[in-house]
């Protein structure tokens, strides 16, 4: 398992969106924000052991799967130089596993390659950032008007400054209280 984890960590370890990323085995955990989170694994794409991309599955801690994607090697690399009986002498990138050895399959990817792969991940990856500086949360000014951009954390100082106002009560079922005063 050492090789899909060294090769992860050449992916996604130069990452500026994936905080805390931990590698065990042929996944990637890490989170994009307080409660989001990021999974990437190798995935087979329709023949036994070749790994032909990364599956990205981005999730709420407390929600679950928001949303996932397969990135696969072929669409973000092309055809690269190798020997292959498809291609002639081009083969599609992929990672497979042979008499008990994992490796890249005729083709192995260089640093530009890696990065190509990162960037189009962290991209995909920017959609689900949580907003670090601003909200458009819209506020009442004293006038009624709706106010401007504020900052998330003085929108949660604002909260916990407010006084805590007694909670109103309703009713489930208002016939059920009539029904108590009259026994």
């Amino acid at each position: 398992m050492a090789f899909f984890e060294d090769e992860l960590q050449k992916i996604f370890s130069p990452s500026s969106v994936i905080q805390d990323a931990r590698f065990s085995g042929r996944i990637c955990i890490g989170r994009l924000g307080d409660t989001t989170n990021v999974k990437f694994e190798f995935v087979e794409l329709g023949t036994h052991r070749n790994y032909e991309g990364i599956k990205a599955s981005v999730f709420n801690r407390n929600d679950g799967l928001i949303d996932s994607n397969i990135f696969r090697f072929i669409d973000l690399l092309g055809l690269k130089p190798g020997r292959s009986i498809q291609h002639g002498n081009k083969v599609s990138p992929h990672v497979w596993v042979n008499n008990g050895k994992t490796e890249w399959y005729s083709y192995e990817p260089n640093k530009t390659d890696y990065a190509i792969i990162s960037a189009s991940i962290n991209r995909y990856l920017e959609i689900f950032l949580e907003p670090a500086h601003l909200s458009r949360e819209v506020e009442k000014t004293d006038s009624g008007r709706s106010g401007g951009l504020t900052s998330v954390k003085a929108a949660i100082e604002r909260d916990k400054e407010k006084p805590k106002s007694k909670p109103r009560r309703t009713r489930a079922n208002p016939t059920k209280k009539k029904d108590e005063q009259n026994l």
